[in-house]
């Protein structure tokens, strides 16, 4: 992993792009204040929708007229692709972020690795790419969430090809959890985190920013 020239720097610029389970109970928040707290400032750029997938948050970023982000729309409008008219926007996007958070699910989608090696050929070699790793809500069966997590990781393995990029493990550590703990204490009904699960992610992600810049 390249180290962040940032590490020197007063403050850290971040771009988050996810849907729900990124920003609910206000975890980019509380991911700010974690950093605050070891005395590092974070500026945050933000592109959020509920249920959307990565394609389509990039897609209606740079195509507001856009309401409906239907397959035909994904396939016409990929803006992380150079011959799209929007790819400049897409550029101009990343610009200035030191690093580029992207919460997709899950990771065995082609387009995700399109995506981010748009962002590494679009962005400088000091730029930290943070991936979101998807948890897995199958709480009645250990051995089935356990193989499903592998799957997914060995499909990341074997198609990130960025050293830009780390993987944030929230489905291992969500997994450990629900090993100790009840279910209810991370997930809600709907299968968001709770509060304390948006908490771990914060504070999980805090962690691994630190860790990159040290590097």
């Amino acid at each position: 992993m390249l180290p962040l020239t940032t590490a020197l720097l007063d403050t850290l610029k971040i771009l988050m792009i996810g849907n729900s389970l990124s920003y609910y109970n206000q975890m980019p928040i509380t991911f700010s204040e974690y950093m605050n707290a070891q005395g590092l400032a974070v500026e945050m750029d933000t592109i959020f929708m509920p249920g959307s997938s990565l394609e389509c948050l990039f897609i209606q970023t740079l195509y507001p007229d856009i309401k409906i982000c239907s397959p035909e729309v994904e396939a016409t409008h990929q803006v992380w692709q150079r011959d799209n008219p929007q790819h400049a926007g897409f550029v101009k996007l990343l610009s200035g972020h030191d690093v580029i958070y992207l919460q997709a699910i899950p990771l065995e989608d082609d387009v995700l690795y399109e995506i981010i090696s748009s962002i590494d050929k679009n962005t400088g070699k000091d730029v930290a790419i943070i991936v979101f790793q998807p948890y897995k809500n199958i709480t009645w069966n250990e051995e089935v969430r356990k193989k499903e997590l592998v799957k997914e990781y060995e499909y990341f393995n074997s198609h990130n090809k960025s050293e830009k990029v780390v993987l944030l493990p929230i489905g291992d550590l969500f997994d450990l959890q629900m090993k100790y703990d009840d279910r209810v204490k991370l997930l809600d009904s709907t299968n968001h985190p709770t509060t304390y699960g948006s908490k771990l992610i914060a504070e999980m992600l805090g962690e691994l920013v630190m860790e990159i810049m040290n590097k």
